[in-house]
């Protein structure tokens, strides 16, 4: 405003940055203050919100009471503040932050879970690759040592077949003994 000296700080409705800034709006317009009663008033609602909070009750009638009573000085403006938000308010807030937080955490677990999940087979799968690299090797090897051995080698020759022809003397005598009878 025009009529303003500079020493004066001036609050504003809006509830950003004026006294209705700690817990509380303003419902009238703006409040002029100079500085020494700027900072009286910013103890005084300190001092409401502290009375407040040990209370434990969220009421206006509460806020007026101990505006009205102060701390047995000057009496503390903004007498027709109201709090800001019910503490049920509050608890809901609170109980919807911890559920999404839950949520999320959840998700991430779950995100974890999966990528272990993949990890794991992944390795195993590797391990199985590995493993059957490692055995086909083996059987490959084997099977170049049969083939040098058979080309090397004759079976025949090391391990001649026995003909009962050629073991038979005399096939009368021991195909048709005398005392058979």
């Amino acid at each position: 405003s025009a009529g303003s000296s500079a020493p004066e700080r001036s609050a504003r409705c809006s509830g950003r940055g004026g006294p209705g800034r700690r817990g509380a709006v303003r419902r009238g317009c703006a409040v002029r203050l100079q500085d020494g009663a700027f900072w009286q008033a910013m103890r005084a609602v300190s001092f409401v919100l502290a009375v407040l909070a040990a209370s434990g009750k969220d009421s206006t009638h509460k806020l007026q009471e101990v505006s009205r009573a102060g701390n047995g000085s000057a009496p503390v403006p903004f007498e027709d503040l109201e709090p800001f938000g019910r503490e049920n308010k509050a608890q809901a807030l609170t109980e919807a932050a911890i559920k999404e937080s839950n949520k999320m955490v959840d998700q991430i677990e779950k995100a974890e879970v999966a990528e272990t999940k993949r990890s794991v087979f992944r390795a195993l799968t590797r391990l199985r690759g590995a493993a059957l690299q490692s055995f086909d090797g083996i059987a490959k090897t084997q099977e170049s040592n049969i083939d040098t051995y058979t080309q090397n080698s004759s079976y025949r020759e090391r391990h001649p077949v026995k003909h009962l022809a050629s073991e038979e003397q005399d096939v009368s005598k021991w195909a048709f003994p005398t005392n058979a009878d």
